[in-house]
């Protein structure tokens, strides 16, 4: 049997968690109420008891969760490693797995590409010194995924070819790792991926390794990444029911560890499972209804490659993964990665998120896990360039291309929403747009903001995380940071201010057609500190798609200054002939025309971009604005952005349509 585990390649350093000043805390755990709550309190009698295990008729007396449609065992603490595979490798791969991949990289193209360039990556390896214990700011987790991806390179490309000089490099490293004095308990997601490292190791070169080797190296999982882990655990550490990537991160990472030397510690295995796994539904829940992610698309990744890994190394131990891949929204989150993704190959990148990142191969997992061709087509075609292991041993052949989704996708979990003109023409027009909260974990104040991609460029662009070793940057000072404030970002400010911290802004109005999108999203919330009465925001694909309007409507009290604004790096000139109405934004041979339909006597302004140290430079980069000081009471600025073509050209400017009558004009109730 093969269960693919994922790539070894991560995003930025993730440290959400911290105090906020006026933020909620992600640790709070206010957004959703957990649809597994009847599963986390049976084992919740686990974590309180003084060994850490429950009797099964204290757990059985729990019940069963009922989750949308399929019901979830609740796991018998005392049976749980009863269905535990003696021999190895059981993690995410047994023998059969090893085999497959062994046949598939003789006849696979595909696979055989995969294979010649992982080979590459592992001879760089041979020559590199083992890593070190080297804190960066708080954190060992650079040190940590490196170790990740070193070991499972090397450990894979030993069992295809049996190379013996990849089995001694791997053990190196892991030798090293298991010299550290800790793996730095008190930033857990360190502990938790050295813990998955060196689990994949221990159970995929176990057969390979001398008795004291596999001590040496069992001892350093259970001492130094279990043990940690159970106290967590006791002290009810906030990630064990966060509704975050760090929850799935912590708790998918040590199901590894605890399962791969189950054999040799059962009792603090089988506590340590039980416990993430009474922890997991939190997060899971935060998938629902339909698989969209309130931290941003790098986020969704390292919190989907940790589940889909828990969910695999069950399998392949234990036989079942207790219901956990049944929750709500996983079977469809694969469809949010491809959404959030525009045409220009950059994903909309809200949240703390960089706007490039390849394509993991949980996104093909996904697709083959739940029958969805479409997703497992597309996740191997935008693979990237760098292959890790995960790679090779998630791999399957594709058996077809499917059939692509609806063109427009609303995630009402989030309120995010994507569209586009096409999915296969790289000229195509993507919008992304989002409404959302903005206390959400690795939130910036940026409700309403958007970005634009056409004629193969990004038009309209967010700037992305600034650094995280930045003085506070999860804490109070936050909302001080350019990257982070509203004006940072592609929305509206209003005298001057950030958006309200607390603020959630929802979407009202939501209709797609063959020839056109649109969406209304409620900012009021945002800018309750202004004055105003109401604020919404507008985004529409018309014309047959083939360009964006944005429109907002404002309605407040007194005299407010209100700011339009749209980061970009085209080279923008304005056409003082219309009072500087219309502006031209050019990147290369590509050029897209924005122009102010409303109000009649606004113009373009244009601002140099810059953040002051030791906040991250920002280069090539403009804010195209409009700027209404004393806005009239109600105030209506509407821009139409035109990707400039032989379609586009001949086009006349369109009326305007009260945002009322948008939803009701297409149908929408």
């Amino acid at each position: 049997m093969t269960s693919r585990p994922t790539s070894g390649s991560h995003p930025s350093d993730p440290t959400d968690g911290t105090d906020f000043k006026n933020w909620p805390d992600e640790r709070s755990g206010n957004r959703r109420d957990c649809a597994g709550y009847l599963w986390r309190s049976a084992v919740a009698l686990v974590a309180s008891s003084a060994l850490g295990t429950a009797s099964a008729r204290q757990v059985g007396a729990a019940g069963v969760a009922e989750q949308d449609g399929f019901r979830e065992q609740t796991p018998d603490p005392a049976k749980i490693l009863s269905t535990l595979r003696s021999s190895h490798p059981r993690l995410l791969l047994d023998q059969s797995g090893l085999q497959n991949i062994r046949d598939l990289v003789v006849r696979d193209p595909t696979a055989k590409a995969y294979l010649a360039r992982l080979v590459q990556t592992g001879k760089r390896l041979l020559d590199q010194p083992e890593s070190a214990r080297v804190l960066v700011g708080p954190r060992l987790l650079a040190t940590s995924r490196r170790v990740l991806d070193r070991v499972s390179t090397l450990s894979l490309l030993f069992n295809l070819d049996g190379d013996v000089q990849w089995r001694d490099r791997a053990i190196a490293e892991m030798r090293a790792a298991a010299s550290f004095s800790d793996w730095n308990p008190s930033h857990f997601l360190d502990v938790a991926e050295m813990t998955h490292g060196l689990a994949l190791g221990y159970d995929w070169l176990h057969a390979s390794m001398d008795p004291p080797t596999r001590d040496l190296i069992a001892n350093a999982i259970i001492e130094k990444g279990l043990r940690p882990a159970d106290e967590a655990y006791r002290q009810k550490a906030w990630w064990v029911t966060s509704e975050t990537n760090w929850n799935a991160v912590c708790n998918g990472g040590l199901i590894v560890g605890a399962l791969a030397v189950a054999d040799r510690a059962s009792d603090l295995a089988q506590s340590i499972i039980v416990r993430a796994l009474g922890g997991l539904p939190s997060v899971l829940a935060s998938y629902a209804p339909d698989g969209g992610w309130a931290e941003g698309p790098s986020y969704w990744e390292y919190a989907t490659v940790y589940l889909a890994v828990a969910i695999s190394a069950l399998e392949t131990a234990l036989g079942s993964d207790f219901g956990i891949g049944g929750y709500a929204g996983l079977s469809l989150t694969a469809q949010y990665r491809l959404n959030v993704t525009g045409t220009s190959g950059l994903v909309f990148n809200y949240a703390d998120s960089p706007d490039r990142l390849d394509v993991n191969p949980v996104v093909a997992w996904l697709g083959h896990r739940y029958a969805d061709p479409w997703v497992e087509f597309e996740g191997r075609r935008l693979t990237g360039t760098a292959v890790h292991a995960m790679n090779l041993a998630w791999y399957a052949p594709t058996t077809g291309s499917g059939r692509a989704p609806s063109l427009d996708r609303w995630f009402r979990g989030t309120d995010v929403v994507c569209m586009r003109s096409s999915w296969t023409d790289p000229n195509a027009l993507f919008c992304g747009v989002k409404g959302g909260d903005n206390g959400a974990s690795h939130a910036h104040l940026d409700l309403g903001s958007f970005v634009l991609d056409a004629l193969g460029q990004r038009w309209a662009v967010d700037l992305g995380p600034d650094d995280y070793n930045l003085p506070e940057y999860f804490g109070k000072r936050r909302g001080t940071y350019y990257r982070i404030r509203t004006e940072g970002h592609n929305t509206l400010v209003m005298a001057g201010q950030n958006q309200d911290t607390t603020a959630r802004a929802a979407v009202t109005s939501y209709f797609a057609s063959t020839e056109d999108a649109r969406v209304v999203i409620d900012l009021t919330a945002a800018y309750a500190g202004t004055g105003t009465n109401r604020v919404r925001r507008g985004v529409a694909l018309q014309d047959g798609r083939s360009r964006v309007l944005i429109q907002d409507e404002i309605s407040h009290r007194g005299d407010v200054d209100i700011v339009w604004a749209m980061h970009t790096q085209a080279d923008v000139q304005f056409d003082y002939a219309s009072g500087a109405r219309v502006a031209t934004l050019t990147r290369g041979n590509a050029v897209m025309e924005a122009r102010i339909i409303s109000p009649a006597d606004a113009w373009f302004a244009i601002e140099v971009v810059a953040a002051p140290s030791p906040q991250k430079r920002i280069d090539g980069v403009r804010k195209l604005t409009v700027q209404i000081p004393q806005a009239p009471p109600e105030t209506r600025i509407a821009v139409l952005l035109t990707p400039l073509n032989e379609i586009t050209i001949p086009l006349a400017i369109p009326e305007l349509l009260p945002l009322d009558y948008w939803g009701l004009a297409a149908g929408v109730d």
